[in-house]
């Protein structure tokens, strides 16, 4: 396909073209933008009109964004800039809203042509949605004199760099080439065109006698959207520079780069509209940290054959492998509709996920889940600490890992595991908090255990109506414990029938299974039922 022409092999007339275009301008986020529209619209009925020859940076200017005659590109980037921010939302539309558009409109770089091909003969370029999403770190502006605060500049960027290649999900930009803004005025636009990243990580070191201030900001270059920031203030009498070097890049990198992270949360809104069967690899893999907050048979459903897809796509993708065994032990777990013995396949796709990459960190977190359900604890807690090993930085993860290790028997360690990665990013899934409500029934602290059931989030499990009320009844705390009964018999009456089962699933040690399944019985009697069936 080439800039300023039809495709001749394809077939494609002027009509399809126009059509497309008017499709694409539809679209809600071409209509979000009058300028990215009028630029688009320009250069297509330009090159349809047969007058691609006069398709450059001035006319582009002066004609769509109204710079006057004596516009001088070299001064002005605007169109280079648009240019970019044209492309990748291009990009955007045709892997969401225009995944089975049959015409494809693109501005191929070195030029501002448009062209034009079938859908069938494309072949649509890096995306962000496509492939992985590309982060840049930018060096840290030091802002005053200090050497220690250059210093410190310095090693921030460099550490986000090192740490953001750590996460599977994402690609990193070289620091050899971001150090070259070091003392740019470039704006991210244009750099985030140079680099071909669409998030930019910015930020500055500032000292003010004994405090150091240290901001950082995370920004979607598609649309110049400041996606995340936060500013850490330290004081140096009490904290040395590399310490706050360490506590700084934890927490960026747990807030960004992690699996529930700003990045993934952000892309994840984006291919939700898509049909699990159309996913890319890439949002096959996101649309599976969505199940895990939205886990019911539908969502089950849809995920697994994304997964299905995308491992057939791209069978050398472990990180990929890794998610479809978890959820085939979520089949076996929680009753969905699975393969013909599930948890003989999920050992078997966790193992090829590490394989084909022994680094994959979810493999050795699902491998811990296939270990659990298989009464394997040992081998859980094992494969949970190797998980944790390999990326301390992704909180979901190493959160997930330890949920894994406790409910294998080492309550303590990993309570206290979780809670850390939940100050870190406090975005993880909400059947996570089993594991502290656990330890604090081994505990005796039945009102600690009591504010984690009330704040278990996971709506469409049946735990969260059961733990509260179970463990308000052990409290003595009629009301809570009478209508938490009353809800899970009317939105689970399947879990009532069998309640013991549904337990036993998920809580091995028969000191914490009586206490739940008795706490259950004494709460039917509350909600005014007579029903002790819950003896497995």
């Amino acid at each position: 396909m080439q800039a300023g022409h039809l495709d001749a092999t394809t077939e494609i007339s002027k009509q399809q073209v126009e059509e497309q275009l008017e499709r694409i301008l539809a679209s809600r986020d071409f209509r979000a933008s009058d300028k990215l529209s009028a630029f688009l619209r320009f250069v297509v009925e330009e090159t349809l009109a047969g007058r691609s020859d006069r398709i450059k940076g001035y006319t582009v200017a002066t004609e769509v964004f109204g710079r006057p005659a004596d516009f001088d590109p070299a001064a002005d980037p605007v169109v280079r800039i648009q240019a970019g921010r044209l492309r990748r939302r291009l990009d955007t539309y045709y892997h969401t809203a225009g995944a089975d558009d049959p015409v494809v409109v693109e501005v191929p770089k070195g030029h501002y042509a448009a062209a034009f091909s079938s859908r069938e003969s494309a072949t649509i370029a890096h995306s962000p949605i496509r492939t992985r999403p590309t982060i840049a770190v930018l060096p840290f502006a030091c802002i005053g004199d200090s050497n220690d605060a250059e210093s410190l500049a310095d090693g921030i960027s460099e550490e986000l760099t090192v740490g953001f290649t750590r996460f599977m999900s994402l690609a990193v930009i070289a620091r050899q080439s971001t150090l070259v803004y070091r003392k740019t005025t470039a704006s991210i636009e244009s750099v985030s065109v140079d680099l071909g990243a669409r998030f930019i990580v910015t930020g500055s070191v500032r000292q003010l006698g004994d405090t150091i201030r240290v901001a950082t900001q995370l920004t979607d270059a598609t649309d110049s959207v400041q996606l995340w920031a936060e500013t850490m203030q330290v004081d140096l009498s009490t904290t040395g520079m590399r310490d706050i070097e360490d506590r700084v890049t934890t927490n960026v990198l747990a807030r960004i780069g992690d699996e529930v992270g700003a990045i993934p949360r952000q892309l994840v809104q984006e291919s939700r509209v898509k049909e699990p069967e159309s996913l890319t690899v890439y949002e096959a893999t996101l649309a599976f940290y969505r199940y895990n907050y939205h886990a019911d048979p539908n969502s089950y459903e849809r995920t697994v054959v994304a997964l299905e897809a995308a491992v057939k796509d791209e069978p050398g993708y472990a990180l990929a492998w890794a998610q479809l065994a978890e959820m085939y032990t979520d089949s076996a777990q929680l009753g969905y509709a699975g393969p013909e013995d599930p948890l003989t396949k999920a050992r078997a796709y966790a193992n090829l996920a590490l394989g084909l990459d022994g680094t994959c960190q979810q493999a050795y977190a699902t491998l811990a889940y296939v270990h659990f359900a298989l009464n394997e604890h040992e081998a859980a807690v094992a494969s949970a600490e190797k998980a944790i090993e390999l990326n301390p930085n992704s909180s979901y993860q190493v959160a997930t890992a330890a949920f894994w290790m406790g409910l294998a028997g080492s309550l303590e360690r990993a309570c206290e595991i979780i809670n850390t990665a939940e100050q870190l990013n406090p975005h993880g899934p909400g059947w996570l908090r089993l594991v502290p409500l656990l330890h604090y029934l081994d505990t005796g602290d039945a009102d600690a255990a009591l504010d984690e059931a009330r704040h278990f989030r996971s709506p469409n499990l049946a735990w969260g109506p059961l733990l509260r009320a179970s463990i308000a009844a052990m409290s003595g705390d009629h009301s809570v414990a009478a209508t938490s009964y009353r809800e899970l018999e009317a939105l689970f009456p399947e879990v009532i029938e069998d309640a013991g089962s549904y337990i036993a699933s998920y809580v091995h040690f028969d000191r914490h299974f009586d206490a739940l399944q008795n706490g259950l019985d004494i709460a039917s009697k509350m909600a005014g039922r007579d029903h002790p069936r819950f003896r497995t």
